[in-house]
Protein backbone atom coordinates (compact mmCIF):
# COMPACT_ATOMS: atom_id res chain seq x y z
CA UNK A 1 0.00 0.00 0.00
CA UNK A 2 1.13 3.67 -0.85
CA UNK A 3 1.94 6.02 1.90
CA UNK A 4 -0.97 9.14 1.42
CA UNK A 5 1.41 11.08 3.63
CA UNK A 6 3.95 10.56 1.14
CA UNK A 7 2.03 11.13 -1.81
CA UNK A 8 0.61 14.41 -0.47
CA UNK A 9 4.21 15.16 0.07
CA UNK A 10 5.25 15.05 -3.53
CA UNK A 11 1.75 16.48 -4.91
CA UNK A 12 2.58 19.81 -2.83
CA UNK A 13 6.30 19.75 -4.38
CA UNK A 14 4.52 18.72 -7.76
CA UNK A 15 1.60 21.81 -7.47
CA UNK A 16 5.24 23.89 -6.59
CA UNK A 17 7.39 23.71 -9.13
CA UNK A 18 3.69 23.26 -11.90
CA UNK A 19 4.40 27.28 -12.16
CA UNK A 20 1.99 27.31 -14.78
CA UNK A 21 -0.64 25.51 -13.30
CA UNK A 22 -1.13 23.44 -16.62
CA UNK A 23 -1.13 19.72 -14.71
CA UNK A 24 2.41 18.83 -15.54
CA UNK A 25 6.64 20.39 -15.49
CA UNK A 26 8.30 21.49 -17.69
CA UNK A 27 12.89 20.89 -17.66
CA UNK A 28 12.66 24.42 -17.06
CA UNK A 29 10.00 24.37 -14.08
CA UNK A 30 11.81 21.14 -12.86
CA UNK A 31 14.70 23.72 -12.18
CA UNK A 32 12.55 25.61 -8.99
CA UNK A 33 13.36 22.26 -7.06
CA UNK A 34 15.54 21.76 -4.43
CA UNK A 35 16.82 18.56 -3.19
CA UNK A 36 19.28 18.78 -0.23
CA UNK A 37 18.93 22.90 -0.69
CA UNK A 38 20.02 22.39 -4.05
CA UNK A 39 18.75 23.16 -7.91
CA UNK A 40 19.59 21.48 -10.63
CA UNK A 41 21.09 23.07 -13.87
CA UNK A 42 19.05 22.88 -16.92
CA UNK A 43 20.82 20.11 -18.34
CA UNK A 44 20.26 17.71 -15.53
CA UNK A 45 16.55 18.58 -15.46
CA UNK A 46 16.25 18.25 -19.37
CA UNK A 47 18.24 14.69 -19.00
CA UNK A 48 15.51 13.72 -16.01
CA UNK A 49 12.60 15.13 -18.00
CA UNK A 50 14.16 12.81 -21.08
CA UNK A 51 14.11 9.51 -19.02
CA UNK A 52 11.14 9.82 -16.90
CA UNK A 53 9.26 11.54 -19.72
CA UNK A 54 7.14 8.20 -20.76
CA UNK A 55 5.01 9.33 -22.83
CA UNK A 56 7.10 11.74 -25.06
CA UNK A 57 4.61 14.55 -24.00
CA UNK A 58 7.91 16.69 -23.33
CA UNK A 59 6.85 17.66 -19.64
CA UNK A 60 6.23 15.20 -16.25
CA UNK A 61 3.16 14.21 -15.18
CA UNK A 62 2.13 13.86 -11.61
CA UNK A 63 2.73 10.23 -11.65
CA UNK A 64 6.21 10.44 -14.01
CA UNK A 65 7.29 13.28 -11.39
CA UNK A 66 6.78 10.52 -8.70
CA UNK A 67 9.24 8.48 -10.26
CA UNK A 68 11.84 10.47 -10.79
CA UNK A 69 11.57 12.15 -7.31
CA UNK A 70 12.42 8.09 -6.54
CA UNK A 71 15.02 7.99 -8.71
CA UNK A 72 16.86 10.95 -7.29
CA UNK A 73 16.60 9.93 -3.76
CA UNK A 74 17.69 6.39 -4.46
CA UNK A 75 20.48 8.17 -6.35
CA UNK A 76 21.49 10.24 -3.86
CA UNK A 77 21.24 7.43 -1.11
CA UNK A 78 23.91 5.36 -3.19
CA UNK A 79 26.12 8.66 -4.16
CA UNK A 80 26.20 9.68 -0.21
CA UNK A 81 27.05 6.45 0.41
CA UNK A 82 29.73 5.36 -1.40
CA UNK A 83 31.32 8.92 -0.64
CA UNK A 84 33.77 7.38 1.85
CA UNK A 85 36.31 10.61 2.45
CA UNK A 86 33.15 12.81 2.79
CA UNK A 87 34.29 14.62 0.03
CA UNK A 88 30.90 15.33 -1.90
CA UNK A 89 32.60 13.68 -5.10
CA UNK A 90 32.97 10.16 -5.97
CA UNK A 91 36.26 9.18 -7.84
CA UNK A 92 35.90 6.89 -10.18
CA UNK A 93 36.20 3.25 -7.64
CA UNK A 94 33.11 5.10 -5.57
CA UNK A 95 31.26 6.24 -8.64
CA UNK A 96 31.24 2.07 -9.40
CA UNK A 97 30.32 1.41 -6.00
CA UNK A 98 27.38 4.28 -5.87
CA UNK A 99 26.10 2.41 -9.71
CA UNK A 100 25.84 -0.56 -8.53
CA UNK A 101 24.24 0.24 -5.71
CA UNK A 102 22.11 2.24 -7.66
CA UNK A 103 21.28 -0.84 -10.00
CA UNK A 104 23.60 -0.45 -13.09
CA UNK A 105 25.98 -3.02 -13.08
CA UNK A 106 29.06 -2.40 -15.16
CA UNK A 107 33.11 -2.66 -15.50
CA UNK A 108 34.95 -0.32 -14.54
CA UNK A 109 36.41 0.28 -18.35
CA UNK A 110 32.88 1.36 -19.09
CA UNK A 111 32.31 3.74 -15.87
CA UNK A 112 35.89 5.03 -16.97
CA UNK A 113 34.35 5.78 -20.22
CA UNK A 114 31.45 7.58 -18.48
CA UNK A 115 33.33 9.52 -16.14
CA UNK A 116 34.63 11.36 -19.64
CA UNK A 117 31.56 11.91 -20.63
CA UNK A 118 30.41 13.89 -17.49
CA UNK A 119 33.45 14.81 -15.18
CA UNK A 120 32.93 18.87 -15.27
CA UNK A 121 35.67 20.54 -16.73
CA UNK A 122 38.03 22.08 -14.34
CA UNK A 123 38.96 25.93 -14.63
CA UNK A 124 42.52 25.18 -15.56
CA UNK A 125 41.41 22.82 -18.62
CA UNK A 126 39.09 23.88 -21.73
CA UNK A 127 37.79 20.21 -22.50
CA UNK A 128 34.72 18.54 -20.93
CA UNK A 129 36.83 15.58 -21.78
CA UNK A 130 40.42 16.52 -19.83
CA UNK A 131 41.42 17.03 -16.90
CA UNK A 132 44.45 18.68 -14.70
CA UNK A 133 46.63 15.78 -14.32
CA UNK A 134 46.63 17.54 -10.63
CA UNK A 135 43.15 17.04 -10.23
CA UNK A 136 41.58 13.76 -9.15
CA UNK A 137 38.80 12.71 -11.00
CA UNK A 138 35.53 13.08 -9.40
CA UNK A 139 32.15 13.64 -10.16
CA UNK A 140 29.75 15.98 -8.21
CA UNK A 141 26.02 14.50 -7.23
CA UNK A 142 24.72 16.38 -10.18
CA UNK A 143 26.96 15.24 -12.63
CA UNK A 144 26.88 11.44 -10.84
CA UNK A 145 22.97 12.34 -11.30
CA UNK A 146 23.20 13.50 -15.46
CA UNK A 147 25.26 9.97 -15.54
CA UNK A 148 23.01 7.86 -14.00
CA UNK A 149 19.79 9.22 -16.12
CA UNK A 150 21.99 8.83 -18.92
CA UNK A 151 22.50 4.99 -17.90
CA UNK A 152 18.66 4.90 -16.87
CA UNK A 153 17.53 6.09 -20.90
CA UNK A 154 20.13 4.02 -22.02
CA UNK A 155 18.86 0.87 -19.98
CA UNK A 156 15.35 1.70 -20.97
CA UNK A 157 16.34 1.56 -24.60
CA UNK A 158 17.94 -1.75 -24.09
CA UNK A 159 14.82 -3.18 -22.14
CA UNK A 160 12.70 -1.90 -25.68
CA UNK A 161 15.28 -4.28 -27.37
CA UNK A 162 16.02 -7.32 -25.12
CA UNK A 163 12.40 -8.56 -25.71
CA UNK A 164 13.74 -12.28 -24.91
CA UNK A 165 15.27 -10.96 -21.95
CA UNK A 166 18.38 -12.38 -22.22
CA UNK A 167 20.95 -9.64 -21.63
CA UNK A 168 21.68 -9.28 -25.36
CA UNK A 169 19.86 -7.21 -28.68
CA UNK A 170 21.66 -7.48 -32.35
CA UNK A 171 21.81 -3.75 -34.01
CA UNK A 172 22.20 -3.10 -37.58
CA UNK A 173 24.40 0.05 -38.12
CA UNK A 174 20.57 1.98 -39.36
CA UNK A 175 19.28 0.85 -35.63
CA UNK A 176 22.61 1.98 -33.55
CA UNK A 177 22.25 5.59 -35.46
CA UNK A 178 18.61 6.24 -34.48
CA UNK A 179 19.59 5.01 -30.89
CA UNK A 180 22.45 7.27 -30.49
CA UNK A 181 20.40 10.34 -31.77
CA UNK A 182 17.77 9.64 -29.72
CA UNK A 183 20.08 9.92 -26.29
Amino acid sequence: MVDASRIAMLRSQFNAVDKDKSGSITATELTSLQFEGKRFSLDTTKQLVKVFDVDKSGHISFDEYAALHQFVISMQVAFYACDRDGSGKLDTPEVLSALIQGGFNLNLQTIQLLMNKFIPPSPTTTSKYSSSVNQPRALDFEHFLQLSAYLGQIRSTFMVLDTQRVGAVTLNMDQLVQLCVNL
